[in-house]
């Protein structure tokens, strides 16, 4: 059988499954549980030639990785395999439905896709060249008490550091945001934060324009010489 009718047989496991959890929980009365989808066997994964098990993995990594890491996350860690395998463990310990089998497998395909010798050219700025990019559209939208005020170190704390770090360095759930390209467009950063992005959520509706420029303003002190004047 090949790869895209093993996929189909595959994906009507899936569908029959889900179908099957969520009609059980109706005659129990009861919210549907979340389970983990019917996974084929080893013996058929390592049959598949290199370019179906590319494929086979990419959609594990959306399907066991993606629920709780984004895909940029995932880019910036760039291991060797040693590393690859650690952290594979490491996240199947800590709950991943990842089955135990495909682990050496999953660690193999993230190492070839990333691993340190293909890492890009970090794109960080410095934070004067942020400001002076942006400098008469941050001096219209955000007022230096504002920024430097304890309540934003407050609010990105209460609000961003569990996904990006306490100072913005980023961690095992979300990217860094300290030096980024998009610190220097005070446009592009309010939209990412008011529409949200991936698995992060849409803060339109609970921060106010000026208090989004404050938490640009100070995701660019971060690790950095900068103070505002």
């Amino acid at each position: 059988m090949h790869y895209p009718q093993r996929i189909a047989v595959w994906g009507l496991g899936l569908a029959v499954f889900s179908a099957l959890t969520v009609l059980g929980a109706i005659q129990q009365n009861a919210k549907p549980q979340v389970a983990v989808p019917p996974e084929p066997p080893l013996e058929q994964v390592l049959e598949l030639d290199a370019d179906e098990r590319m494929a086979f993995f990419n959609q594990r990594i959306a399907l066991h990785c993606n629920v709780c890491h984004s895909s940029e996350m995932i880019e910036q860690q760039r291991l060797t395999l040693t590393q690859w395998q650690a952290e594979v463990q490491k996240m199947i310990g800590w709950g991943a439905t990842l089955p135990k089998p495909y682990a050496g497998l999953m660690a193999e395909h993230l190492s070839r896709l990333y691993s340190p010798e293909g890492k890009p050219k970090p794109q960080f700025i410095k934070p004067e060249e942020a400001l002076a990019e942006a400098l008469q559209p941050d001096q219209e939208l955000v007022d230096s008490k504002l920024a430097s005020s304890p309540q934003v170190a407050e609010r990105y704390r209460s609000q961003c550091a569990s996904c990006h770090g306490q100072g913005g360095e980023g961690n095992e759930i979300g990217p860094r945001l300290t030096g980024r390209q998009m610190l220097s467009s005070p446009d592009s950063f309010a939209r990412h934060i008011q529409q949200g992005r991936g698995r992060m959520p849409a803060f339109q509706q609970t921060m106010t324009s000026a208090e989004i420029q404050s938490l640009r303003r100070w995701l660019l002190g971060q690790s950095f010489s900068w103070k505002i004047k």
